[in-house]
């Protein structure tokens, strides 16, 4: 069982199923409008916003146990304005879908 799946498990457990499928969607939400503003932000070279969003999405991320998605998103927050790629957004891109897929699992194990 993968560490994400033990981490929603658990969250269930103090919150409630319900709930947890609730945040989901709205973190699902949040990835969605963020995921796009980010790219706007990078590609203008605001990297200060850029931080301040990927901070937002990396406590969302940690709080829903995607521990890799959120320490991608800390890369963004962290990173001097140089070292920073387009490949970490697709890495966050990938590592959202595949938290995506084991909360899917989650969902429908219920």
């Amino acid at each position: 069982m993968s560490d994400q799946l033990k981490s929603l498990r658990s969250l269930a457990e103090i919150l409630s199923r319900e709930v947890v499928a609730e945040l989901l969607q709205i973190f699902e939400r949040q990835y969605s409008t963020t995921s796009v503003k980010m790219l706007e932000l990078l590609s203008e070279r605001d990297f200060k916003n850029a931080g301040f969003m990927a901070h937002t999405m990396k406590s969302s991320a940690a709080n829903m146990g995607a521990t890799e998605l959120a320490s991608l998103y800390r890369e963004i927050e962290y990173s001097p304005e140089k070292n920073l790629s387009l490949d970490t957004i697709k890495k966050i891109d990938e590592r959202y879908l595949f938290f995506r897929a084991i909360a899917d699992e989650w969902l429908r194990s219920g």
